[in-house]
């Protein structure tokens, strides 16, 4: 029975840390997007700044 409840709660914690994982590349991507986005629009001010 120990042993059941140990293999049990080794995979929720495995399970977690993948869940954990994809989240934080998750708001990785975004962040990495809004950056994206903000070179583009500064491109274009200084472009037409010029």
């Amino acid at each position: 029975m120990k042993d059941l409840m140990r293999q049990l709660f080794s995979i929720s914690i495995e399970e977690a840390q993948g869940g954990l994982e994809e989240t934080a590349l998750r708001s990785a991507v975004e962040a990495l997007r809004q950056i994206e986005k903000r070179a583009k629009a500064a491109m274009q001010s200084a472009a037409a700044s010029a």
